[in-house]
């Protein structure tokens, strides 16, 4: 097959950052079917919801939705009644075995939002910002037996401002991939057939974050921690101990000011824009949005004036 409009396709997807992808497949192609996760129980009276994916898959009118437990004979079998070319995959959130890889004759491409062979695994915007890279980069790869190591069919690099939350980030990708999809779509059957291996030697991989990491050391250095306050948005949001209850942080800057001899997690003060001081391992964060346990968010000059019997305290502690 020459044409890629024309292509069957199945969209193995679960999570946000696919849909705008899903979206753009069905303007190209001829997407027969969607694989995604059951619908589970969340939220207050664990109602039942569906994926992202599956909701915009009803809203674009795709007929066939597989949603299996698991991806054994059955599976196959359902998959194998739709006769699909290729199967295009973002953020699903299972491995693919041989048997299912085998089902689709043109092969099976993944989206992958970092610099592959750099960040495979499951939290690599996350792992870009608390690394504090300058740029990061989508990859469209061949879908292998191990986890993310394909061929490379595609890469893009985008810069990174410092500003970014794991939140944020992930809105911005979620567009980015859907535009880079369509960008390399009229080749993409070409592109598979010259998919380049990846350089072994650049390997590195993430895990899935523990809710444990987002307690803040205040030991570490300013620039590390303020990053981990935004790579840990939305989840698990970084916190500390404030007085025998959790005080968690949504936003801070590094301070201009050097440090004090004060201890690491001393609340020094105030800062000319409202920023609470802190002193870190090395020099001090200024703290510009909080929540106290039990209490709304708020921003920290509206904190202060609130609590101004802050200033000496030491923060830290565990949940």
């Amino acid at each position: 097959m020459s044409d890629s409009s024309g292509i069957r396709v199945l969209f193995a997807g679960t999570s946000p950052i696919a849909v705008p992808s899903l979206q753009a497949l069905a303007r190209l192609c001829n997407v027969v079917g969607v694989l995604t996760a059951p619908d589970r129980p969340s939220g207050r009276g664990l109602k039942m919801h569906a994926s992202a994916v599956k909701e915009a898959a009803l809203d674009l009118g795709i007929e066939h939705i597989l949603q299996p437990e698991r991806l054994d004979g059955d599976a196959r079998d359902a998959v194998l009644q739709l006769k699909p070319d290729l199967m295009v995959v973002y953020a699903y959130g299972r491995i693919f075995g041989p048997k299912f890889l085998a089902l689709f004759p043109e092969g099976s491409i993944n989206i992958h939002p970092s610099r592959l062979p750099r960040y495979r695994g499951p939290a690599p915007l996350t792992a870009a910002i608390l690394n504090r890279d300058s740029e990061f980069g989508i990859s469209i790869q061949k879908v292998s037996l191990e986890v993310d190591a394909g061929d490379i069919v595609a890469l893009q690099m985008y810069p990174l401002d410092g500003n970014e939350t794991t939140a944020s980030l992930t809105e911005r990708t979620a567009d980015l991939s859907a535009e880079m999809l369509e960008s390399v779509w009229p080749a993409v059957l070409q592109r598979i057939a010259e998919a380049e291996p990846q350089n072994p030697d650049d390997v590195s991989h993430v895990s899935l974050i523990e809710k444990s990491e987002g307690e803040i050391d205040w030991n570490l250095p300013a620039g590390v921690i303020e990053a981990r306050i935004r790579a840990f948005q939305p989840w698990p949001k970084c916190f500390t101990e404030l007085s025998g209850r959790n005080l968690f942080v949504y936003q801070a800057r590094i301070s201009k000011e050097s440090g004090s001899d004060a201890a690491a997690g001393t609340i020094l003060g105030i800062d000319s824009d409202g920023g609470i001081q802190v002193q870190c391992g090395d020099g001090i964060l200024s703290l510009m949005e909080l929540q106290l346990q039990a209490k709304k968010r708020m921003d920290s000059r509206t904190f202060y004036n609130g609590n101004r019997d802050i200033v000496g305290s030491l923060l830290g502690g565990k949940e």
